[in-house]
């Protein structure tokens, strides 16, 4: 193993576990948190998950459920933000993925992936968690207890910033598609435009014409 190996699978694997934890387990966790205001069993296993009596097996399945929340939340949001709502600037073709080959290509696009579209996954799912926690909240018996359903101003600050996470989740789909693209396109496009690949030569500038030269100068 060359030196400086095992630190760098070692930082890839921290980079790529965060990234699904952000994309799918906290989601997930949001949302099923939400919809214990609406479903007493979940509600119930909440309340018993955040006392002293909780265990392992209660950890588990708020896990397992939690996952499983954010995969739907995952489905809902690739249907509305990558079928639905994006044009043909937005969109990747099928075909594209046939040119994923190479070593160069592969880490640029798992790069990609963990630094770019992991961060559209946190903020589409939360543009859909958001609202299942809102209103779930909201209609529960301690937010009509103190009116807090009604105050004008927890409605304002819940637009503002769900308009804020569907906005900041569509910018950076846009990055990581234009991104995709560089990458998937061809090698000239992966240190970026007009950075040579190694193995390329550029081709020779033509020699100008030395008669040419003294008459520019006035020689």
């Amino acid at each position: 193993m060359a030196e400086g190996e095992d630190g760098g699978e070692v930082k890839e694997l921290t980079i790529t576990s965060f990234g699904l934890i952000i994309a799918y387990l906290l989601p997930g966790l949001i949302g099923l948190y939400g919809m214990s205001f609406w479903f007493p069993r979940i509600g119930a296993a909440f309340q018993t998950f955040l006392t002293s009596e909780s265990n392992v097996g209660l950890f588990l399945l708020i896990v397992l459920g939690a996952l499983a929340v954010g995969l739907l939340i995952h489905g809902i949001r690739w249907i509305i933000v990558e079928v639905w709502c994006s044009g043909k600037d937005l969109r990747l073709d099928p075909e594209l993925f046939a040119r994923l080959s190479g070593e160069r290509k592969m880490p640029a696009f798992r790069t990609a992936v963990d630094e770019i579209y992991r961060y559209h996954q946190w903020w589409g799912g939360m543009a859909i968690a958001g609202p299942v926690l809102f209103f779930g909240w909201l209609n529960s018996p301690e937010s009509v207890q103190d009116g807090l359903n009604r105050s004008w101003y927890l409605w304002l600050a819940f637009l503002a910033l769900q308009a804020l996470v569907m906005y900041a989740a569509w910018r950076v789909w846009g990055m990581y598609v234009t991104r995709l693209k560089l990458i998937l396109k061809g090698d000239e496009f992966m240190s970026g435009v007009g950075v040579p690949v190694p193995g390329r030569q550029r081709d020779p500038e033509p020699v100008k014409d030395p008669e040419k030269i003294s008459q520019t100068h006035g020689c």
